[in-house]
Formats: C-alpha cells, structure tokens, sequence
C-alpha cells in the first residue's frame, strides 16, 4: 500500500483536489437550484398571491393559479451536470485541468529521467519497452480526472433523481440536444472521447518538453502556452478562416479545446471528435519521433 501511495502520490492528489472542487460546485448547484430552494421559491410567490392587491392585475391571477397547481420539477441529471459544468464555480476548470492532467501524468516520468533513472530501467530491460511502459503509465493517469467527471454525473443523479430531459428541452435549459438524450449512452461516450483525447494531447506535448526541461515548472509552462497556442490557432484560424469561410460550417464549439466539458455532442458536431482525435494522434507520432533515439534520453538524463 504505501509503495502504491508513493508511485500514484500526485495522481492520488490530483483526484482528491478535483473531487473537492466539483463537490463544492454541486454543493453551489444544491443552493441555488434543489429541491428546497425552488419549493421556498413557491411558497413566496403564493403567499403574495394572497394579496389581493397583488393580484388586481388578470396576469398575475394566471400567474398565481399556474404557481399553485404548479409540481415542483427538478433538472434531469444531465442538465444538471451541464449547469455544474457551467457554473462559476468551475469557470477556471477547463483552463486549470491541462496543468493538473500533465502533473499527474508526466511527473514521475519526468522524474525518472532528471534523476537518472530511466539508466537503471534500461539496463534491465530494452529501450522500446521502457519508453512503452513509461508512456502508458502516463496515459492511465488521464481516468483519474474521467473518474472524478463520472463521479460528478453520479452526484447530479442523486440531487435531480430522474432522466427526464423533456422539461429542459422545453424551457431551452440545456445546450445538450435531443439527439444527444435519444442516443445515450452512445452520445456521453463521445463527450467523454473528446475530453480523453485532449488529455492525451496535454501529455504528448508535456512529453515533448520533458527530456530538454529538468525543471518542472519549466516543463508544465512550456506546454501550457504551446496548449493555448493551439487552441488559440484552431479557434481563430481554422474555425473562423477555413471551416467558415471556405466550407460555410461554424460551430462555437467546433474546435474550442476550452469548451470540452461543455460542448454538445449531436449529428452535426461530430467534427469536435475527429478534431480531437487528429490532435491526439498527430502529437503522439511527435512524441514517437521526439524518443525515437535511445541516446537522446541517456544524454538527457545526465545533463
């Protein structure tokens, strides 16, 4: 166990901090939009309609008669989710989770070669299979922010417990789709596809800064500036210069890497995956490249 806590210390962080947060956002959600909340809401509005002055006015009879017959309805779990996601609470989150995503991925690797011991590990076993496992370990990191995403959903559940999207729909409360609701949970893989292929692309371009960083802090910058360079590129350029001036398609969404937690997925917007996917794929054939020589780790760890 505690071989198991020093290996996974910064993952294991990562996941208690994010958990923390979104609890403490759902926490804000409860307040402003549960049960009790709207039924006070109720309660206020039928008490003024117990003034009559209050209700001289026809509309505010009909009013009155639709608040008193009204059933106190909550969010469906994924509008729920979605106004979580949205709130001020997690307004910095997507611009944060890049920084926690390379901390827990990228940190003991990036260990491993400051402090020489990728030498150890080569001499016990060869070269590919230990730049393999090393990127893998680094991958697997990424479900512990899925994980907690998961977790959210499942609190949301048990705040609204119901899937009934109609109402939001209804009321234009929520910006995910009715080919979003039709097609769970074909629809929510592929919200959660796109956030696993961003993370995958937070840590293909901390990797790439890795071997010529020692410091950390250097690392982490160098690839969060190269992130927003990328997105600042694919939402200002691509989207705006050649999807919609060239193809006449625009999606705010579309190739926004800042919206991923909030992007809808629907039969229109599949190109928000296989953008995604591209960068993925792309920047992992760059790390490939970046570490195709064994001699440039060895250099790299005894600078």
């Amino acid at each position: 166990m505690k071989i198991f806590f020093k290996k996974n210390k910064y993952a294991i962080i990562v996941f208690s901090l994010l958990l923390v947060w979104i609890s403490f956002a759902i926490g804000i959600y409860i307040k402003e939009y549960g049960y009790e909340t709207i039924f006070n809401a109720r309660e206020k509005i039928i008490e003024k309609c117990a003034d009559i002055d209050f209700v001289k006015n026809p509309e505010m009879v009909e009013m009155c008669r639709e608040w008193v017959n009204l059933d106190i309805e909550l969010d469906d779990t994924f509008t729920a989710y979605y106004t979580v996601m949205f709130s001020r609470a997690m307004y910095y989150f997507s611009l944060i989770a890049p920084i926690l995503i390379i901390v827990c991925s990228v940190k003991n690797f990036h260990n491993d070669i400051k402090y020489g011991n990728i030498k150890n590990k080569l001499i016990r076993e060869k070269y590919s299979r230990v730049m393999y496992k090393s990127i893998v370990n680094c991958y697997k990191n990424i479900f512990v922010v899925i994980l907690v995403l998961i977790l959210a959903l499942i609190m949301c559940y048990f705040v609204s417990g119901h899937f009934d999207y109609s109402n939001a729909l209804a009321l234009g409360q929520t910006t995910f789709s009715e080919w979003f609701f039709i097609n769970l949970p074909y629809s929510y893989i592929m919200y959660l596809l796109v956030i696993i292929f961003n993370y995958i692309l937070y840590i293909n371009i901390a990797l790439m800064f890795t071997k010529y960083n020692k410091n950390i802090f250097v690392c982490i910058i160098a690839s969060y500036l190269t992130w927003l360079a990328i997105d600042i590129v694919a939402e200002i350029i691509i989207t705006r210069y050649v999807l919609f001036m060239r193809f006449g398609y625009w999606s705010d969404d579309a190739m926004n890497l800042l919206a991923i937690y909030t992007w809808t997925p629907d039969s229109w917007n599949l190109i928000q995956i296989l953008f995604a996917l591209a960068l993925a794929i792309f920047s992992f054939i760059l790390v490939l490249f970046s570490y195709r020589k064994k001699e440039v780790i060895v250099i790299a760890s005894e600078k």
